[in-house]
């Protein structure tokens, strides 16, 4: 790789590849395979890729971005110390620990990038968070949409309901004022409280617990339970569809990182789920009612978290599927 001139055109194209590659490597270390001779070789060849591109960009940078020179630092003695374990006597549980260490910096990285307002030419990839696959969020994002629907269709009042959602939301947001406050508290939360399910990103951002929460409590108070139910249903059960589905064959992209394959699954899931929520629950609809109401939840649903970008899917979601599930209630 060749020295780049000292200009901020040059530099936002090098970081631009570089962070094309780390999110790469990241993501390809997040489930260690030490006993697999060609992925060992292909994650050392990764190390020194990433190593050298650090070098290379530090030497690209100004004193004002010496926060940006901190974490490239940080990120070349991480990804050394994961060369030296795998070319050691790898441990599978070390090597974890080691990549999650990293996922934060990748994370911390971009957020570093953006406040710096570097100005990236048009055209420019945009930075992709984590957003490795998790069997563990994806049970948690079922059980808790099933659960919900539960309580709220045989349990629950309407008040009831959203008593507890404002509450819930309250403590919430202020875990999310807190925690930007004390480093420390943030990372009790996000390692210890939501570690299993939480992504790297979450770390930075609005978690999506939060957001989720904003979107039950405002679509309690304005659509009927049964579209509501839906809402909840179709992100429940569309969203670990696409994430499988697309992580394991989602090669055909159908718009940026967003998959046909993963696509097609969030929407097959949730005409599913949403028919046989309405044939247990509305069961004097008819069929064919049911299938198009199923129908216009799942495809909304499924552009909407096609097309999320700016805003959290965990909101975007249930309120666009229970708005347009609405219109039948």
């Amino acid at each position: 790789m060749e020295a780049v001139p000292n200009n901020d055109g040059q530099l936002a194209e090098s970081l631009s590849a570089f962070t094309g590659r780390l999110y790469t490597f990241v993501l390809k270390i997040q489930r260690p395979r030490p006993r697999d001779r060609r992925w060992s070789v292909m994650i050392l060849d990764y190390c020194g890729d990433v190593s050298d591109y650090c070098a290379r960009i530090q030497t690209e940078l100004s004193e004002t971005r010496s926060s940006l020179s901190r974490l490239l630092d940080e990120m070349m003695e991480k990804v050394r110390e994961y060369s030296r374990e795998l070319s050691g006597t790898p441990n599978a549980r070390r090597l974890k620990e080691m990549g999650r260490s990293l996922s934060r910096i990748y994370e911390k990285l971009l957020l570093t990038v953006k406040d710096l307002k570097i100005p990236f030419p048009a055209g420019t990839p945009e930075f992709r968070h984590l957003k490795p696959l998790n069997y563990y969020r994806n049970a948690f994002h079922m059980s808790l949409g099933v659960v919900a629907v539960v309580l709220y269709e045989l349990v629950l009042t309407h008040g009831q309901a959203m008593a507890i959602l404002l509450t819930t939301l309250g403590v919430f947001t202020f875990l999310e004022v807190s925690r930007k406050f004390s480093e420390r508290f943030n990372d009790f939360l996000v390692d210890k409280v939501f570690g299993i399910i939480a992504r790297p990103h979450e770390r930075f951002r609005v978690n999506s617990s939060t957001w989720y929460l904003a979107a039950l409590t405002l679509m309690t108070s304005m659509t009927p339970k049964t579209a509501l139910e839906i809402g909840i249903l179709v992100l429940a059960f569309g969203d670990p569809a696409a994430s499988v589905m697309g992580r394991r064959w989602g090669r055909v992209k159908l718009w940026r990182e967003k998959s046909v394959a993963g696509t097609s699954a969030f929407a097959l899931a949730s005409l599913v789920v949403s028919y046989v929520f309405l044939a247990l629950a509305v069961p004097e609809m008819g069929w064919g009612a049911r299938v198009a109401v199923s129908l216009a939840a799942a495809l909304s649903g499924a552009a909407t978290e096609l097309f999320s970008q700016r805003i959290n899917d965990n909101f975007t979601i249930p309120v666009v599927a229970a708005g347009v599930a609405a219109f039948w209630f």
